[in-house]
């Protein structure tokens, strides 16, 4: 389910300055995110930057404690590093990785 006001004032933040986009990825029930998910989160980034929002960058990280639910854990060094490519292919805006 896609929340349109909070990516209308996401866009709208965008338009009047800079900002960058913290992105928490994580492993849920042992699964990294699918490749469409990734793909859809580039079209929304995408979309925010050619209706001309200003993204410095998108900051990138994974689980670092302890979750509330046991079926999310942090993704690994590699995952965190093929998400960044799939993003860094997909979209203009810089991706600072963080792990």
């Amino acid at each position: 389910m896609v929340n349109f006001k909070i990516l209308s004032n996401i866009l709208n933040t965008a338009q009047e300055r800079p900002i960058k986009v913290q992105t928490c990825f994580m492993n849920v029930n042992g699964e990294m995110p699918k490749e469409e998910e990734i793909y859809v989160y580039c079209d929304r980034i995408n979309n925010i930057v050619n209706n001309g929002g200003q993204i410095s960058a998108i900051q990138l990280y994974t689980v670092s404690r302890p979750p509330a639910e046991s079926y999310v854990t942090a993704l690994s060094d590699n995952q965190m590093d093929y998400v960044a490519q799939r993003l860094q292919k997909n979209i203009t805006v810089p991706i600072e990785v963080y792990k």
